[in-house]
């Protein structure tokens, strides 16, 4: 079986489109941390307000359990530190 794909202009518009928005969530997500050290320079925050505060501030959501994971990384890089 042979497959063609077929490339009309409206479908080259769609397939453009779909890569960035795939590009822009994962650089978005791999460089997660950076969007946290930036908020996290301006205060003291816990998970919960990070995750709320990504959507409010940088237009994007991620889950807690993300901001979790992140934070833990970034700990263990001695980037930050948890208080009490």
């Amino acid at each position: 079986m042979i497959l063609t794909v077929l490339l009309t202009s409206e479908i080259k518009g769609r397939l453009v489109a779909l890569a960035f928005s795939r590009l822009v969530t994962k650089l978005t997500k791999e460089n997660l941390w950076l969007y946290i050290l930036k908020m996290l320079m301006e205060r003291p925050m816990y998970a919960y307000e990070i995750s709320k505060g990504m959507n409010e501030r940088f237009g994007f959501s991620t889950a807690t359990v993300t901001v979790y994971v992140v934070l833990y990384k970034i700990q263990k890089e001695g980037f930050i530190k948890v208080g009490q």
